[in-house]
């Protein structure tokens, strides 16, 4: 996992004890509580010095409570602002971060889990999309239309790509929009009892919800293994449909749009984690072929 060696005394408040939770390629994640409080909070730094993600980010907090969804509250620094600098003390480099409520949950990883999980983002596709949004999710099929397939990616993949467009296109003008989560990962989200807080909102946007609900049964059901979590998978879409129903054919759709979140994942995977691709890619083959 990795992490910085912060200069703490940069923080505007004493610290007693903090821990790293996280590290990736957006964020350093940390967990600590202020001397003289027992109250744990999260101190979120932006690993690439980006003040705008994470405003957008903030606004998004505030906007998602408004409209009734649970997420981490944004707490101000002591100064009243809500971003602060923070210094590695290895390389010297600023590092905005900012202050996030500690939620005392789990990533949604069991059977149970999966109804919860269905409603909430049901929910999320259901709010109004604020003005601020992007009009594009992290996920998005004309973004993934553009990217280059790698040779090898290519020759795992069942049929070639132009298949799967030609699929979506005899659709898309029928695909519901609304707010988008874009990573609908068990990562990025925390279960408490019968609550799913949603987490890191720099890939949020307005886009196709079908999209977003093939990324998360990607995410849920197959996130490291080649094979389809299938009692994972119903019971999530259930719990979805039961909220936001669907339609016939946007259902028997949706394999496919599962299958292309899995080739967003390898094609991240094989940049980033290169011995974890093909096996997302595997996934990916059987979501396509797969009916519910």
């Amino acid at each position: 996992m990795t992490t910085l060696k912060l200069i703490l005394r940069d923080l505007p408040f004493p610290i007693n004890q903090i821990t790293s939770l996280a590290g990736g390629r957006i964020n350093y994640i940390y967990k600590f509580t202020v001397r003289g409080n027992k109250i744990p909070l999260v101190l979120r730094v932006a690993r690439h010095s980006d003040i705008q993600s994470l405003q957008y980010e903030i606004r998004f907090h505030n906007e998602l409570q408004r409209q009734g969804l649970d997420c981490p509250s944004v707490i101000p620094f002591p100064n009243g602002e809500l971003i602060h600098f923070i210094r590695d003390a290895v390389t010297g480099k600023r590092f905005p971060c900012i202050l996030l409520q500690f939620i005392d949950g789990n990533y949604p990883q069991k059977e149970e889990h999966m109804e919860v999980v269905g409603k909430s983002i049901a929910l999320l596709h259901k709010v109004n999309v604020p003005d601020f949004a992007r009009q594009r999710s992290g996920f998005n099929v004309d973004v993934l239309k553009q990217r280059d397939i790698p040779s090898d990616i290519a020759n795992v993949l069942a049929k070639d790509m132009k298949f799967y467009w030609e699929k979506i296109e005899e659709e898309r003008k029928g695909l519901d929009i609304g707010l988008c989560h874009g990573d609908l990962f068990p990562q990025n989200t925390l279960i408490k009892g019968e609550r799913l807080y949603f987490l890191d909102f720099e890939n949020m946007g307005r886009d196709f919800v079908l999209l977003d609900l093939g990324m998360a049964l990607f995410g849920m059901a197959t996130q490291f293994s080649a094979e389809i979590d299938e009692r994972k998978a119903y019971r999530l879409l259930e719990a979805y449909l039961q909220v936001n129903p669907l339609t016939d054919g946007h259902i028997r759709l949706l394999p496919v749009l599962v299958g292309l979140a899995g080739i967003k994942i390898s094609l991240w995977r094989h940049q980033f984690w290169p011995e974890a691709w093909e096996r997302s890619l595997i996934a990916a083959n059987k979501w396509f072929s797969y009916q519910f």
